[in-house]
């Protein structure tokens, strides 16, 4: 973004936006480079590693409120349980009160169930906002099936599914609904609206749903996430059911192993 902001306007937004920095976050952003003033300028110095990372916050962090400066800006970074060291060193490097005052609002999410220690002490920090999310209630699934389908009223049973599956996670909800229109449960009316479909009509046990396949991998990458042992537990767990006797979760676990 930025550098399509220096692209359009010229050599003096470069200067105000980028300047030396330019080269340094090139290394990071090969685009800067395609900027004339950015590719003339001198390779960075050659420093020790932790000074080269404290050289690239300090530019990084210049660079956003200079960009600040021509309109507010916020900053989005989803899924911050998979960001790499030098992302978080960064977060860490950036003081909320120097944020504020710059009009720079950086907002992360992150699932709380994959967090890393470094994450959850961000997270955590002073001056930082946590915010945490709940579950979706059966109101709110019923009201994406609705925005989704543009149905007034969408199924009761389709609705009950969509929310037992999903146990109210949005990504799983819709996944789950495009496989009930791939299972022919809605259909479309000659005029193109979604309606129940035949076999949702007769009653279909829609528990025998298969799972999507966009649910299937993203389960199957966190259970290949875990350690052999704790591997062993969550098998037993999904053998056993939603509520665990700890007795016979731990005879079904010595068994697995």
């Amino acid at each position: 973004s930025i550098a399509d902001e220096c692209r359009s306007q010229g050599p003096g937004m470069t200067e105000m936006l980028l300047g030396r920095r330019g080269r340094v976050l090139a290394d990071y952003e090969p685009s800067l480079l395609d900027l004339p003033e950015v590719r003339e300028l001198s390779p960075p110095a050659r420093l020790s590693p932790e000074a080269a990372q404290q050289r690239l916050y300090g530019d990084l962090a210049e660079t956003f409120f200079a960009y600040a400066l021509l309109q507010r800006l916020v900053l989005i970074l989803d899924d911050l349980q998979w960001a790499d060291e030098l992302t978080i060193g960064f977060l860490r490097s950036l003081s909320p009160s120097s944020l504020a005052d710059q009009g720079v609002l950086v907002v992360g999410t992150y699932r709380k169930d994959e967090a890393g220690e470094a994450l959850r002490s961000l997270a955590a920090g002073q001056g930082v906002k946590h915010v945490e999310l709940r579950p979706l209630d059966r109101a709110a699934v019923a009201s994406i099936a609705r925005d989704m389908l543009a149905l007034p009223d969408p199924p009761a049973a389709l609705v009950d599914h969509l929310f037992a599956s999903s146990d109210g996670n949005p990504f799983f909800v819709a996944e789950y609904l495009r496989a009930a229109v791939e299972e022919g449960l809605l259909a479309r009316d000659p005029r193109g609206n979604w309606v129940p479909g035949p076999t949702l009509g007769k009653g279909a046990d829609l528990s025998k749903l298969p799972t999507p396949g966009s649910v299937r991998d993203l389960l199957e990458t966190r259970l290949d996430a875990l350690a052999p042992g704790a591997r062993t537990w969550a098998f037993a767990a999904s053998v056993v059911g939603r509520e665990i006797d700890r007795g016979v979760l731990e005879k079904v676990a010595r068994a697995e192993a």
